[in-house]
């Protein structure tokens, strides 16, 4: 029961221990195949955690599991930024302050995407997705090059 391992989950990392990052990444694995901005929230704050304990991994899991958190958590940011640049497209009387959101959600979804960028190249892993995110996220290509 996807829905009951869900809930168990999230309580079992909100209040009883939060400090494996497998269980993290699992959970924030599974958050992600929600599309939706509601989970985008919490793809970031569990794959946050998930990185802050990478040390617990070594060797190819290091490797992939750090490449794949880069990835939920910029893919995350993304689905955030585009919900507050549709809020603000359809904004009425508050531009101002959906302005504002807009554009602290960009800067999120750009830094995140080019540390998934960085971690890539550092790793000699495949670029092209990250680049393009970062490319989309930035406006343009200066501030994704090496």
């Amino acid at each position: 029961d996807n829905g009951e391992w869900a809930r168990l989950m999230r309580r079992h990392l909100e209040e009883i221990d939060r400090s494996d990052p497998d269980m993290c990444f699992k959970y924030a694995l599974h958050l992600s195949k929600n599309r939706g901005t509601s989970s985008a929230y919490g793809v970031i704050r569990w794959s946050e955690s998930a990185l802050e304990r990478k040390s617990r991994w070594s060797g190819p899991t290091y490797t992939r599991r750090v490449y794949d958190l880069h990835k939920l958590r910029s893919h995350a940011a993304n689905r955030l930024w585009q919900r507050a640049n549709e809020d603000l497209l359809n904004a009425g009387s508050n531009r101002e302050e959906l302005a504002g959101k807009e554009e602290k959600a960009r800067a999120t979804a750009k830094s995140l995407a080019r540390e998934w960028l960085d971690f890539a190249r550092a790793t000699s892993q495949n670029t092209s997705e990250a680049m393009a995110l970062c490319v989309s996220t930035a406006g343009s290509k200066k501030f994704c090059k090496e």
